[in-house]
């Protein structure tokens, strides 16, 4: 892969001659494999690239125009981005970052295996995943496994003097199991990330996948009216990131997110729920040295003992408020980085053991989309298993969970001392109160 550094920086020197008073070009350009496993056989395997370039120029009164394409056709996309610029309204908000900082070195993204790595052992990540769910339980049918990687090299320059550019990988195993039950038929997934090979082939995720498929199927006692809930991190991991990608200046300014910071300051909800976002974190899934707008990601306290305390701004945003954009612009969106929750001091186990009495287990929160981000009112449907204190006395499949999570969040009963790494999200175990099942 090569570098496209030079080029860049030449093409914000072509804009500015064409007479642009600024200019920022961000090239991305990648590769990588994806394999399909299913009945131990590879039934797909194809080879993964693609190329794009965002140009964005300004004139005269902040006028702002945007085109992407190929770097091939750089010229062209500068004349079309300034013809759009021609055509917008003055912002006073608008035009390229300055420099703000030196950018972090020593990011452990860019795995150093990648281009050594055999693909027989690509190929047996999945392979090895799925005939383990064999070996979990009979009834547990393993459906297709597939295993991704990719490299991704980002070049950007803008007309302020910014030059930077970094690599990085990525490593995906997926799969999906079903099984049959009295009434219906059960399905479930599992997707794995991270930015080396090792971390991704040593997660024994199909083992872990069949056991939680296996213990749905069980019969035994259910659950009715409210009920106390129990996440383990993979849960919690689940739906703390869909609540922090509305961590975003605009939802705090419109009013558009149910949490809203206090006017006296106290806290919104639980003290025991502090929630950083740190795109720097040393190989994390989401860790850059720069977003899109080529802005280095600030560390950010999001949630501070219950309190909202940080949020996202673009640079538009920043210069409106009078401070510094936090580096969380991708495909002109906000997006969090690396989430960290605070955990607890106590597992799971003990304090499942010592509060004793009636609980639902949560399998996962596949879909949030049946929750309202500006009331907090929710109503999805899950899968989980029935614990008598530590002990499992039962499953239930498809219900309905409803409640309202501001609600939810006040009425933490314990954060526990397990945690895990999902994706982008480190996040610990939780007993929740609040919820009720349809």
């Amino acid at each position: 892969m090569d570098s496209r550094q030079q080029r860049v920086t030449s093409l914000v020197e072509h804009a500015r001659k064409a007479g642009a008073r600024g200019a920022e070009i961000l090239s991305t350009l990648s590769e990588g494999l994806e394999i399909g496993i299913q009945r131990g056989r590879v039934v797909s395997q194809r080879e993964l690239a693609s190329e794009s370039v965002s140009v964005r120029c300004w004139l005269d009164g902040g006028r702002a125009g945007r085109v992407s394409g190929v770097l091939a056709d750089g010229p062209r996309l500068v004349e079309l981005a300034m013809k759009a610029a021609a055509k917008s309204k003055p912002s006073a908000l608008e035009g390229p970052v300055a420099r703000l900082k030196s950018v972090a070195s020593g990011l452990g993204i860019d795995d150093r295996r990648y281009q050594s790595t055999p693909v027989p052992d690509k190929i047996d990540v999945v392979a090895a995943a799925e005939r383990s769910v064999r070996s979990v339980d009979k009834r547990i049918v393993p459906e297709k496994f597939i295993y991704r990687d990719g490299r991704e090299l980002r070049s950007f320059a803008n007309s302020k003097g910014v030059r930077l550019e970094e690599a990085g990988t990525t490593f995906t195993a997926s799969g999906a199991v079903s099984a049959a039950y009295e009434g219906g038929t059960l399905h479930l997934e599992s997707t794995i990330r991270s930015r080396t090979f090792a971390s991704t082939g040593s997660l024994p995720f199909g083992t872990n996948l069949a056991r939680r498929a296996a213990a749905l199927l069980e019969t035994g006692e259910t659950l009715d009216g409210e009920i106390r809930v129990v996440l383990r991190p993979h849960v919690t991991a689940r739906l703390f990131a869909w609540l922090g990608e509305a961590f975003e200046a605009q939802s705090f300014l419109n009013g558009t997110f149910f949490l809203q910071p206090r006017d006296d300051g106290e806290p919104i909800i639980d003290t025991r729920i502090h929630m950083v976002d740190d795109g720097t974190a040393h190989g994390a899934f989401r860790t850059r040295s720069f977003d899109d707008r080529g802005t280095m990601p600030v560390p950010l306290t999001l949630l501070r003992e219950g309190r909202v305390d940080g949020r996202f701004l673009d640079p538009e945003t920043a210069r409106r408020l009078e401070t510094g954009p936090s580096g969380h612009v991708v495909d002109d969106e906000l997006v969090a980085t690396n989430l960290m929750l605070r955990s607890g001091t106590r597992s799971l186990n003990a304090i499942l053991t010592d509060r004793g009495g009636y609980s639902l287990a949560v399998h996962d929160f596949p879909d949030m989309s049946g929750l309202n981000m500006l009331t907090g009112e929710f109503e999805v449907q899950v899968h989980g298993v029935v614990m008598k204190s530590n002990v499992q006395v039962g499953a239930m499949r498809n219900v309905t969970l409803k409640g309202n999570m501001l609600d939810v969040l006040n009425r933490v009963v314990d954060v526990a001392s397990d945690t895990d790494r999902v994706g982008h999200v480190d996040a610990p175990g939780m007993l929740l109160d609040g919820f009720t099942i349809v």
